[in-house]
């Protein structure tokens, strides 16, 4: 998925910047805003899977009104926190739900639409993330940056990649970074 998405990438600055010989920074920065919100399906798939797997922590809500949940009396100004992996990793949901597969998303697929507030990253309803537009704005910027202008591997303490990558553990988050991982770099001075 990582070269799907420089490919798209490069593809996009190519189509629109032809090939100039500008630094990668200026080429990212003359692309039209709606390309950056219209033409990166790859990218955005890619986004959307990221923020699932990642996005599993609690939601508080808090309630305005007398309410019922499960039989249960929540009242007005009390805070209700949902955790966002009963959704995000619910095997009844998504299949394989700890896999890593941005096609879950795709046309035909759709195990998001599954049921009604089956993804929750940028929240749903009459209140979603206000600033959703320009952060995902942000992270393409600084993603395709990074993955056009260096070339990286996970490695381990001595330096070595890793093949296959960490698995988290959800029960236990903490355990994931009881080892020692870094990210090994090799500036590519790619343009356009």
């Amino acid at each position: 998925w990582k070269q799907k998405v420089i490919d798209e990438v490069k593809s996009i600055i190519k189509k629109y910047t032809g090939d100039s010989a500008e630094p990668l920074h200026k080429l990212l920065a003359t692309l039209p805003m709606s390309v950056w919100e219209e033409e990166m399906p790859v990218f955005d798939l890619v986004l959307r899977e990221s923020l699932r797997l990642t996005m599993n922590g609690a939601m508080p809500r808090y309630n305005h009104r007398d309410l019922e949940i499960l039989g249960r009396r929540v009242p007005k100004g009390s805070y209700v926190v949902y955790q966002l992996a009963d959704v995000h990793l619910n095997p009844d949901i998504y299949e394989n739900p700890t896999a890593f597969d941005p096609m879950r998303f795709g046309p035909g697929r759709e195990e998001d639409k599954k049921e009604p507030y089956a993804y929750l990253a940028w929240g749903v309803g009459r209140h979603p993330c206000t600033g959703m537009k320009f952060a995902k704005l942000q992270v393409k910027m600084v993603v395709s940056y990074f993955l056009c202008a260096y070339q990286y591997d996970v490695v381990d303490k001595n330096g070595v990649a890793l093949d296959p990558l960490p698995t988290p553990n959800y029960n236990d988050i903490s355990k994931v970074w009881t080892t020692f991982y870094a990210l090994k770099f090799i500036e590519t001075h790619i343009h356009g």
